[in-house]
């Protein structure tokens, strides 16, 4: 997954890198999928997908398998830990997706 470096502020776009899928290889919609994220470290917030079509802080699904988010970072620079995980009832479905991500602070305007 590229990771272009996002300024803090910004709406960062985050979807799956390829779809989700069965042991047999095709694409397959989890029962369950999670989106979850750390700064620094820091606490986990979670995000799960509860059929939604829009909205930010919200996953979307795009097509079968596959999923995306946009996440609000004002106020929230740092280098996020970011993963995608689909589980299944019967466990025919279940996969991470992990990186890290920049998001620089935004610059203050001096005056002078």
């Amino acid at each position: 997954m590229s990771s272009p470096t996002i300024i803090e502020g910004t709406v960062m776009h985050v979807t799956t890198s390829t779809p989700f899928t069965t042991t047999a290889g095709a694409a397959a919609d989890p029962t369950t999928v999670h989106l979850a994220w750390s700064i620094a470290g820091g606490e986990v917030t979670e995000l799960t997908y509860s059929g939604g079509s829009s909205g930010t802080n919200t996953i979307i699904k795009a097509a079968t398998g596959s999923y995306y988010a946009d996440i609000i970072t004002e106020g929230l620079p740092g280098l996020w830990t970011l993963s995608w995980t689909g589980i299944s009832t019967n466990g025919s479905v279940s996969v991470v997706y992990e990186w890290e991500q920049l998001v620089t602070p935004r610059a203050v305007p001096i005056t002078l």
